[in-house]
């Protein structure tokens, strides 16, 4: 037996014996039968004389007396050493080939083989990558329990007690068949890529800083599983044990979530508070504290931050494709204001809820139109609008930016009852403006077209604060004579200050609504439906002096030739997971998709034009994306305008070609996202 001890400041004495196995407790003073062999050493480096690397005798290797009475025992070397801190730790060097034959074992069930051979030769590469992709330490490359299993080769009680085998020779036979093998990121050339896994993900995986994004695990809701879903009762006095400082617990103020998966994802951060103080930690810091399976959840109950009336309805069915619908055009009706309480209650909607918008709506709607806004928003985020009574999909409208005005039009599936859910990630004010509806018995089919512009200020001055423009939509190559509604692309550009577009039908009065929205120094593109006066015309007002382009996509009437069939919300195109196209636009990049056909649409000639959201992710500089259906040359117009760093989303209505294509250019390096609601055909 050998003790080493720190008995002075970064200073170990070791004593050994001989004469027996003996595990002392830390207060044991080593007196009879031990003698000191060492002192004054800054580290200590234990091993023995047997190559423990070969040894089938659990014997032969280093054991280590745990607090609890366990003996664990370890291939290699053990060190005791201090941290960065100071503290005391103790270290096992071991050959990674031995260090993963017990990590496998513990991840993975030995049962799995024969027949499970290729899922433990996989965790053995993922395990392989994983240990050597880490530097977690000063001292040691990775930790034992919360980053990799790894309890050691066996464990006995005692030092006498039976060896519990942690090593199983059905999993080394798979390690050793691995041996050498990594994952890396790019290329064979890449890094060794940091594999992160978890037996069970709660139905999304958690994002990485390396290029290992969230994504979706639809195999995690299996019968099998407990822990997809959990419940945990948590009472007050452990918050209040955990934090003393926040005196007595009275609630929490605010919860950040990552926008991936149910009531917004999981917990980045979260602030608990009491009568004494409050204290804001992170998701991960916070189940730890309090023992959670992870940091997805979220709270109910007394004290904490709850929906209210905004929590999402109960998912009554799969939402079915709509029949073919027109268009009802109407000038502007503003729907819901949470700001003074236009729809609903005064308030911002918070993280994780959800708001249900009830439109007085024609009988047989299917889908409306609608633009929305976003501001006095706490955390960067996304809106999801879907049809009320359906499953939340996953995509997104409007992304949200703290300390910004955010606008964004869609055109949205509704339920049978008419109505339409808002779920947003972070607490924001909402706003919604209704610009038409879809129905069977509406007279207007839509007409796409290749895009026209009718407007460009920019030859002339900026346009007065308060100023209003006329913006006619009928000529050569743009609507007939007969358009009751437009398409336009709104591009708000050089803001004087924050303020924002409304565009109605010239010969209305003009509405309380806003069409696009823009902040001070910024541009900013939003597509809008919008009614059209007797002469065809289009009014414009700006709130604040900006210049504006105005591009028409298409027009709606009764010569027009598509009818619209509402979809449940569907991701087309996702770059950040290979959904669609693998990985980032780079710059001045141009890529074709088969847009006509996905998510099960019938395809060309049926499908002559999509409703889509289209958003630029984390874009590398300021930059646009243009979608067209793959013209000889691409056209000078934009379809998305976005910030260097900023997640932006415009509606695209642009048709595809004769094969069902688009072809989509970026001006600047950036992730896309597209989502479908329906389409024209």
């Amino acid at each position: 037996s050998v003790v080493a001890r720190e008995t002075g400041p970064l200073s170990y004495t070791v004593w050994a014996r001989s004469d027996a196995s003996v595990c002392p407790a830390s207060g044991d003073s080593l007196a009879s039968g031990w003698t000191q062999v060492a002192s004054g050493l800054s580290s200590v480096r234990l091993r023995t004389q047997t190559d423990t690397s070969a040894s089938a005798d659990f014997g032969d290797l280093l054991a280590v007396c745990e607090p609890g009475g366990k003996v664990r025992s370890y291939r290699g070397v053990i060190r005791a050493v201090n941290g960065t801190a100071g503290e005391n730790r103790t270290v096992n060097e071991a050959p990674l080939e031995q260090y993963l034959r017990p990590v496998v074992a513990s991840e993975m069930s030995a049962s799995w083989a024969p027949r499970g051979s290729q899922a433990l030769r996989a965790q053995a590469i993922a395990a392989r990558s994983y240990a050597l992709a880490e530097n977690r330490y000063s001292y040691a490359k990775t930790c034992d329990q919360i980053c990799q299993f790894y309890p050691g080769a066996a464990w006995r009680t005692g030092v006498s007690g039976a060896y519990n085998r942690v090593e199983q020779s059905a999993v080394d036979t798979n390690v050793q068949s691995t041996a050498g093998m990594v994952r890396r990121i790019g290329s064979t050339s890449g890094a060794i890529a940091l594999t992160m896994f978890s037996s069970s993900s709660g139905g999304w995986t958690a994002p990485s800083t390396l290029p290992f994004p969230a994504v979706e695990d639809l195999g995690d809701a299996t019968a099998g599983n407990p822990h997809n879903r959990w419940t945990v009762t948590v009472d007050s006095g452990v918050l209040e044990r955990a934090w003393p400082a926040i005196g007595t617990y009275t609630g929490v103020s605010k919860v950040v979530r990552n926008g991936f998966g149910d009531w917004g994802g999981r917990v980045v951060s979260i602030t608990v508070v009491g009568t004494s103080g409050s204290v804001t930690l992170s998701g991960d810091s916070f189940r730890r504290a309090i023992g959670l399976r992870s940091d997805w959840f979220t709270l109910r109950g007394a004290g904490t931050e709850t929906c209210g009336n905004r929590n999402a309805p109960a998912v009554t069915g799969a939402y079915s494709p709509a029949a073919a619908a027109r268009f009802t055009p109407v000038v502007p009706q503003r729907l819901i204001d949470t700001r003074v309480g236009t729809g609903t209650d005064a308030g911002r909607v918070l993280d994780g809820c959800t708001l249900v918008v009830r439109a007085n709506l024609p009988v047989g709607t299917t889908a409306v139109s609608i633009n929305v806004v976003t501001t006095d928003t706490v955390e960067v985020g996304y809106l999801t609008i879907y049809p009320c009574g359906t499953a939340r999909p996953t995509t997104s409208v409007v992304q949200t930016r703290p300390g910004r005005v955010v606008s964004g039009s869609a055109v949205v599936p509704v339920a049978a009852d008419g109505t339409f859910c808002v779920f947003t990630s972070t607490a924001t004010n909402v706003v919604i403006d209704l610009n038409g509806s879809y129905s069977a018995s509406s007279a207007a089919r839509f007409e796409p077209i290749d895009p026209v512009r009718r407007l460009d200020s920019r030859s002339g001055p900026f346009l007065a604060a308060g100023s209003v423009v006329r913006v006619g939509t009928r000529g050569a190559s743009a609507a007939p004579s007969t358009n009751t509604a437009a398409s336009i692309t709104i591009h708000a550009l050089d803001a004087k200050a924050t303020g924002y577009v409304t565009a109605w039908p010239c010969d209305a009065a003009q509405p309380v609504a806003s069409s696009a929205n823009v902040n001070a120094g910024e541009s900013s593109t939003t597509a809008a439906d919008v009614a059209v006066s007797a002469g065809g015309e289009v009014c414009l007002f700006v709130s604040a002096s900006m210049h504006l382009i105005v591009d028409l996509d298409g027009w709606f009437g009764p010569t027009g030739t598509a009818d619209f069939r509402a979809v449940s919300p569907f991701r087309l195109v996702d770059t950040r997971n290979s959904i669609g196209w693998n990985g980032r636009f780079s710059a001045a990049a141009t890529r074709r998709i088969q847009a006509g056909s996905a998510g099960g649409l019938p395809g060309a000639p049926a499908v002559r034009a999509l409703a889509t959201q289209f958003t630029g992710a984390t874009p590398a500089a300021a930059g646009y994306v243009t979608v067209h259906p793959c013209l000889a040359s691409t056209p000078n117009a934009s379809s998305l305008v976005f910030r260097g760093g900023t997640n932006t989303a415009a509606n695209v209505k642009t048709r595809v070609s004769a094969s069902g294509e688009w072809c989509v250019l970026a001006s600047a390096a950036t992730d896309l996202i597209v989502d479908v609601s329906g389409w024209y055909g």
